[in-house]
């Protein structure tokens, strides 16, 4: 870009129009972007700290864990592993009730989610699990 202006580089301005006409663009507000100049591309993160999430978390600590304690499993916990599957399920080609999202037992200090087969299902091409 030797002697070019920036609003005069073509590659910036279609970068400038793929902003503007992206669908996504109005998702970036949902998020705490206290350092917006900043590109943040770090794959081994949570991302971006979405902005209901601190509002939700104070849900959980004081009411659901700290006032409700085990009454509160009624309420999405216990079935969050069949749901989340079921929503899992058509991206990886897996039909209704063929999906459910767990941890494995830790062979290190992260644990991931593992999807499992359901019984009488022998295809696990989609597993990450041999």
């Amino acid at each position: 870009m030797t002697g070019m202006d920036a609003s005069q580089d073509p590659a910036r301005a279609r970068a400038e129009q793929l902003d503007r006409e992206d669908a996504l663009a109005p998702y970036r507000e949902t998020f705490v972007l206290d350092d917006a100049p900043r590109i943040y591309l770090d794959g081994n993160s949570l991302g971006r700290l979405p902005r209901g999430t601190r509002e939700r978390l104070a849900t959980v600590v004081e009411q659901e864990w700290g006032r409700d304690l085990i009454a509160s499993w009624g309420r999405g916990w216990v079935d969050a592993p069949r749901r989340i599957g079921e929503r899992i399920a058509p991206l990886i080609g897996a039909g209704p009730g063929q999906v459910v999202v767990a941890t494995a037992p830790p062979s290190t200090s992260t644990s991931w989610p593992e999807p499992h087969s359901p019984p009488g299902r022998t295809d696990r091409s989609w597993s990450r699990t041999p």
